[in-house]
């Protein structure tokens, strides 16, 4: 199970602090909490990942004007953390209100810590019980990737991989193509309740499926995710047995990466006719450098396949580029935004 924010209240090191939820819904006390950190940086907010339970005494607050410390709290909430909690005392003797005032606004959790407390015994307290449940997680998920392995290896198809998975994540699975269809399913799956965890299927880098697992209320996404990730290579190992990439989608992907990779224009000439773009044709490009930028490659091709006569696209790393065909004769026409 993971941590919730209720459950890192009640541990005797945050206990007592005295803590008090200044901002939030009752509903606020069931978030994960995936780390506990202490930081007086005002600028911490780029470093955080979300889910975190950020700790702070409040000094650089105290001295900085309103229009900051209301700037502080809306990239707390827009990283989506779990909770802001201060401690106040001599050097923040009350949060501001205007500091409560925004995080209502913006949906950020405040917690006031009405004792000192020290953060390093909060943190090695609960900090440790989160790393022995991710190792756990990973175990178990590194035990779903075997299992589904072994299946693979005796012949089993994607309803039976799946049914491994969905056994040993403690939720029902289901593949799905790009277009939608279903190509595999095991398990419950719920169309209400619970929540639902999506990891891509890459074959050979091409976005061959979506892999969905359905986590029931009560269980544990964190596993689901671990799990998920796990089985992504044993996927794409019987996706490539049932149904391997044609070369024109094999092509497609070298050419992002020539493109990437900055080859000779000679090499792009070469790909481009293979992957089905004709040399003398109209084409746009879109390069996005993210970190979250392997997570808009769904939305983005969805959105080519829409607007264009053909494209590709490849995610590497922390970079998305994609380039989509025009029709003949209509570079000068206005291009609609979806």
């Amino acid at each position: 199970m993971s941590l919730v924010l209720a459950e890192a209240l009640a541990y005797p090191t945050l206990q007592a602090a005295d803590p008090l939820m200044r901002t939030g819904s009752p509903d606020a006390l069931s978030r994960p909490v995936r780390w506990v950190h202490s930081s007086e940086v005002l600028d911490i907010a780029p470093l955080l990942q979300g889910g975190e339970l950020l700790l702070s005494g409040g000094q650089a607050l105290a001295g900085v004007a309103p229009a900051r410390q209301a700037e502080y709290v809306r990239e707390l909430a827009a990283r989506g953390i779990a909770a802001l909690a201060l401690e106040t005392g001599p050097a923040l003797p009350e949060i501001p209100q205007a500091m409560l005032d925004e995080a209502e606004t913006a949906g950020l959790t405040v917690l006031e810590l009405r004792q000192v407390v020290p953060f390093v015994r909060v943190m090695q307290e609960i900090n440790s019980l989160l790393v022995s449940e991710s190792v756990a997680r990973l175990q178990r998920g590194d035990q779903a990737s075997h299992a589904m392995a072994a299946e693979l290896a005796h012949g089993g198809g994607l309803d039976q991989l799946l049914a491994v998975l969905a056994e040993k994540a403690a939720a029902g699975a289901r593949l799905v193509s790009p277009s939608g269809m279903t190509l595999g399913a095991a398990g419950p799956l719920a169309d209400d309740g619970g929540s639902v965890t999506i990891v891509d299927v890459p074959v050979r880098g091409i976005l061959a499926a979506r892999l969905e697992l359905h986590v029931p209320d009560g269980g544990d996404s964190g596993l689901a995710r671990v799990a998920g990730e796990r089985s992504v290579d044993i996927l794409g190992l019987a996706l490539m047995q049932r149904m391997p990439p044609g070369l024109r989608e094999l092509a497609g992907t070298e050419l992002m990466r020539a493109i990437s990779s900055g080859s000779q224009p000679w090499q792009l000439q070469q790909l481009g006719p293979a992957a089905g773009f004709p040399v003398d044709g109209a084409m746009v490009a879109v390069v996005v450098r993210s970190t979250g930028a392997g997570h808009l490659r769904a939305a983005l091709d969805a959105l080519l396949n829409k607007q264009a006569s053909h494209s590709a696209s490849y995610a590497d790393n922390a970079e998305l580029i994609a380039v989509a065909a025009l029709p003949a004769g209509g570079e000068g026409r206005p291009r609609g935004v979806a």
